[in-house]
Parts: structure tokens; C-alpha cells; sequence
């Protein structure tokens, strides 16, 4: 009987993966297969870009490989596990050093052996595809929010500084859109010590942190 650890990652609330689903799930097919469940490891509000090792839950998993207490891993999704190509190997490379097999709920609970090489290339693959789908949708996001910074909308639940609100629209305030020019201005000055933002920041009256912020937000750059 395979000793058995499953490893569930919640990043939000979505009932697609949530925390009680995946655990059902994962239990339902170790109880069909036969496994005797040692630990279930939990990784809740914790991103997919984050190692696996580096997770509080995943460095609890990593302890447990180390220590010889299982033999097998059940996730509900590759991604659950890992979404990086880098991450993704480097734990192969652990699984295979400490002889650890591990399923795939979602690809019917086929086990995949990564120490053939078939195996490997079949899990290096799904992972270029999760990590090639995670950069695409930041990418569209990142496009979607400039676009709404150049045609002054709103782009998030606060209203930039220099702005005001007006249904979706971000009005520019002319009084305080002379005191980020004046930021830029102080930033941007041609001597050879640039100014920094704490003395900026205490210039305009200002968090340094806001300053900064302003500093670095693409939206004001057509005021320039």
C-alpha cells in the first residue's frame, strides 16, 4: 500500500478549486486506488508563482520526502502543485531522488512517472503550457490596464492622485497635476545627484510612498 500524501493549493475563492473540492476529490481516488492517506498538505491564498518548497505547506511536504514518510503524491491539477517549468523540474528532480511517484487527478488519475523519460516530457510540457497560459493572461491584463490609463478610466478601486471620479472616467485636477509635475520635475533634474523621493516627499508635503508611486505610474505621463 502506497503511503500517500495529497497537496491541495487554494489562491482564491473560486469553487472551481476550492479547498473542500479538491480534498474530496483527491481522497475519493486514493480510497479507489487503495492508498493510505499520511497527510493531506494545505497552501491556502498562496499564488502558483511561489515555489512549491517555499510554500508553508509545501516546505512541510518537502520535510516529509526528505524523511522517508511517503512514497506517493496525489494533486488534483499540475498547477496545484507548480506552474513554473524551473519549479516544476526541480521538484521532478526531488521526486526522482527520493523514488516518489505521483497522480494527476484531472488527467483521469493517471499516474505520471517522471523517472522515464516519456514521463519527464510529458510533465515538462503541461508545465510550459500552464506557465505560457499564466503569462499570457498577465499580459492581457497589463495591456487592458494601460489601455484605460491612456484613455483615462478607471483602473482600480482607488482614484489616482492628480484625478478625480466621475462614473468611469478619471477627471485630470489641475492643481494637484501641477504638484506632480513638480515631482517629475525634482526626479528628473539634469544635475548629477538626483533628487530622491524623501526630500521630495517632504518638498510637496507627501508620503514618500505616494510619491513614489506617482513616480511610477504610467498615467500621468501624457501631463508631462
Amino acid at each position: 500500500m502506497k503511503k500517500t500524501a495529497i497537496y491541495i493549493r487554494v489562491s482564491t475563492g473560486h469553487q472551481e478549486n476550492s479547498e473542500l473540492m479538491q480534498s474530496e476529490k483527491c481522497l475519493t481516488y486514493c480510497s479507489m486506488k487503495g492508498y493510505e492517506v499520511v497527510d493531506v498538505f494545505i497552501d491556502s491564498n498562496v499564488s502558483g508563482g511561489v515555489r512549491l518548497f517555499d510554500r508553508p505547506a509545501g516546505s512541510r511536504l518537502k520535510k516529509c520526502l526528505d524523511n522517508k514518510e511517503i512514497d506517493n503524491i496525489v494533486v488534483y491539477k499540475l498547477d496545484r502543485m507548480t506552474r513554473s517549468v524551473v519549479d516544476g523540474l526541480t521538484v521532478l528532480n526531488d521526486f526522482n531522488a527520493n523514488n516518489i511517484d505521483f497522480s494527476v487527478i484531472d488527467m483521469s488519475g493517471e499516474t505520471l512517472d517522471s523517472s522515464t523519460p516519456l514521463g519527464r516530457m510529458m510533465v515538462t510540457m503541461m508545465l510550459a503550457f500552464a506557465e505560457l497560459e499564466r503569462h499570457t493572461i498577465r499580459d492581457r491584463v497589463k495591456k487592458s490596464l494601460q489601455h484605460r490609463k491612456e484613455n483615462l478610466k478607471v483602473y482600480s478601486g482607488k482614484t489616482p492622485y492628480g484625478f478625480t471620479r466621475k462614473d468611469k472616467d478619471l477627471i485630470p485636477n489641475l492643481k494637484e497635476m501641477e504638484v506632480v509635475k513638480q515631482i517629475y520635475r525634482m526626479k528628473d533634474n539634469d544635475s548629477e545627484l538626483q533628487t530622491s523621493f524623501r526630500t521630495i516627499a517632504r518638498v510637496v508635503k507627501m508620503n514618500v510612498s505616494k510619491v513614489h508611486r506617482i513616480y511610477n505610474d504610467e498615467i500621468y505621463e501624457q501631463f508631462l
